[in-house]
């Protein structure tokens, strides 16, 4: 069991610098940054609940600490700004 755990976490920190398969809006992550604190109360951590919501497996991030998580989440591409770019980019075009 242990050589398992072992393995998926060398396996996750070989990922580390591959593009991130799966990301979520600033809308979203925003709302479960609220919606957290339900989580927290049950005892999981930032990561772990994060992975669990959105379906992510990253054994790293379900282990970090939670203001580590958070800088994970936030600077390693899991959260896509691009779409509120261009959803800004559509409203102003709208406008004019």
């Amino acid at each position: 069991m242990k050589t398992i755990a072992f393995a998926s976490m060398i396996a996750t920190i070989g990922n580390l610098n591959r593009p991130v398969s799966h990301t979520i809006s600033r809308i979203e992550y925003e709302t479960f940054q609220r919606e957290f604190i339900f989580q927290k109360l049950k005892g999981k951590s930032f990561g772990l609940a994060f992975c669990e919501k959105f379906d992510i497996t990253d054994f790293i991030l379900e282990h970090l600490s939670d203001n580590t998580a958070k800088y994970h989440i936030e600077n390693l591409g899991y959260i896509d700004d691009i779409n509120i770019t261009e959803n800004l980019k559509n409203n102003e075009t709208k406008m004019d």
